[in-house]
């Protein structure tokens, strides 16, 4: 199911710092999921699937990850996010997940509780380290989740009508509007929160301080991986001179590179930088071929044998 398919504005907090969705539903047709060699995430899946009859792989959706907060902010607070589960499962099928979570804190000494008095329910996984996994579960196959309780508390009100959501949002309609949303991962942050005091004195930091918000969308498709990034700002102008600023770092970045890493620098020409309507794009692609010749080039170095050094022992002495 592609977001296109998701109201995901409906779950979006209309004063959130941004969000991120990864769009598992593009994973298998893409075969982004046979790019995972990770046996030990494999064996998670399989005793999930054993345990529940769920397979991940083909009955979730997305993600969608709402930070309500900058993460990057010396203030940024981790916990104070929340994500949004979307599936083709029920309550009951959720649940089976829920439990499966349950009796592997319990058996590592953690605790489970339904908290009552609450206008919703909502379930607190507590592990051993005193980690919260804090959850709500809908009647549509969603499934609400944050570490913190009072952070999972505004998603419920978010997802509910009870606080504005991003449709309320003119910035979200305007950035969103220009981000695909068919890609596997896309979304957006805010740059306002960040502190650009001290930048007025440097005209590189200065063009840079003028973007305002960043957005994004990667995606695998082809065996070629495909990202596009567009970094908002308020006027045409400005986004052309971040444009030009990155231009100048491509340059740069190629006369350094093109002898320490050929294939790199081929990446690199690829970049394609322009600025117009109100924000600087920058795109490019990757493909199978070059990302083995990346791996082969990394290996190849680390495989270097040392250099032998000459021997500076002193010499005999003459007789």
């Amino acid at each position: 199911v592609s977001a296109s398919n998701i109201d995901i504005e409906n779950y979006i907090d209309a004063n959130a710092f941004g969000y991120i969705y990864i769009n598992v539903g593009n994973f298998a047709n893409n075969g982004v999921f046979d790019l995972i060699d990770d046996a030990d995430i494999w064996s998670k899946l399989s005793m999930v699937q054993e345990k529940t009859g769920i397979d991940i792989t083909k009955d979730l959706h997305g993600l969608l990850i709402v930070p309500l907060d900058s993460i990057v902010a010396d203030n940024g607070n981790s916990n104070n996010m929340y994500g949004v589960l979307f599936s083709s499962l029920d309550y009951s099928a959720l649940m089976k997940i829920v439990d499966f979570k349950k009796n592997d804190v319990n058996a590592k000494g953690g605790k489970f509780e339904a908290l009552k008095n609450e206008a919703w329910e909502i379930l607190v996984l507590t592990e051993e380290d005193g980690t919260k996994n804090c959850l709500h579960i809908t009647n549509d196959g969603t499934m609400l989740y944050s570490r913190d309780l009072d952070t999972l508390r505004q998603a419920i009100k978010v997802y509910t009508n009870q606080v504005p959501n991003a449709k309320k949002s003119e910035s979200f309609k305007d950035i969103n509007s220009n981000i695909d949303n068919t890609s596997d991962l896309f979304g957006y942050f805010s740059m306002k929160e960040l502190d650009k005091t001290g930048l007025e004195g440097n005209p590189f930091s200065q063009t840079l301080g003028s973007v305002n918000f960043i957005g994004f969308g990667i995606s695998y498709k082809a065996k070629t991986i495909y990202a596009d990034f567009k970094l908002f700002t308020d006027t045409d102008e400005n986004a052309k001179k971040v444009a030009d600023t990155f231009n100048g770092m491509k340059v740069m970045m190629a006369g350094i590179i093109a002898e320490e890493s050929p294939i790199a620098n081929d990446i690199l020409n690829g970049v394609v930088i322009e600025g117009k309507n109100g924000f600087a794009n920058i795109n490019f692609t990757i493909t199978e071929e070059q990302l083995k010749q990346l791996e082969e080039e990394s290996q190849s170095k680390y495989s270097e044998p040392e250099p032998v050094l000459d021997d500076e022992s002193e010499p005999d002495s003459e007789e």
